[in-house]
Parts: C-alpha cells; structure tokens; sequence
C-alpha cells in the first residue's frame, strides 16, 4: 500500500471513529512512522510503553496456547481504563496501529418508582 493510500485510509478511519482521540502506526520493531498527534516526543514515548506492553502480552498469551497452534502474526488487545480511556492494539501482520478512544461513560437513567 502506497503511503498515499494509507494516508486516504487513515482519514477515513479518524472520520469514521469520532470517539478516536489519536492513532499511531508503528513498525514491528516498535518504530512509530505514522500518527495523528503533533507531539513526536510523545508519539515516541506511548509507542515505546505500548510496544513493550505488547511483547510482555505476546509471551503470555503464547504460553497459555496450545503448543499446536503457532499464529502469531495477528492479535488485538483492548484495555479499557476507569477513567473512560480505551486502547486497542491491532496487529495485522509486521504493522501495528494503536488508537485510544474517549469513551463517554454515563450513568444508566434511574428507574421509576414504583407506586403500590
């Protein structure tokens, strides 16, 4: 894919997800090349805590897996934090993408009384 077609990709990705506060596309080294934040400071930094996150999380998971199956080209992993944040983590082959959501959290409505 031309970086072109990325770009056109990831615009309507961000028009789409309205929740979505900023995306990074990061290498399978952890080498962040693409994002929606200003800030390359930052960028390096989220992508260093999150890549490292990910390989902690890889180990894991392979070794609750079956000896059998060795897919470990694709994962996903979404972490939801108290304070309405969400991140998920996309792997789709030697790419990452990483976004973090706003998450609107809102009280259920109280229901009604009951009259007896």
């Amino acid at each position: 894919m031309a970086l072109s077609d990325l770009d056109k990709s990831m615009k309507a990705f961000e028009e789409r997800n309205t929740s979505m506060d900023y995306y990074i596309l990061m290498s399978a080294e952890g080498i962040p090349f693409k994002s929606s934040l200003a800030d390359n400071t930052q960028v390096v930094k989220i992508a260093g805590l999150l890549f490292d996150f990910i390989i902690y999380a890889k180990r894991t998971f392979d070794d609750l897996k079956k000896p059998s199956s060795n897919d470990n080209k694709n994962m996903t992993i979404r972490m939801r934090l108290k304070n309405g944040e969400e991140y998920i983590v996309i792997q789709e082959g030697d790419l990452y993408l990483i976004c973090k959501q706003i998450c609107k959290v809102t009280e259920a409505p109280a229901e009604p009384e009951k009259k007896s």
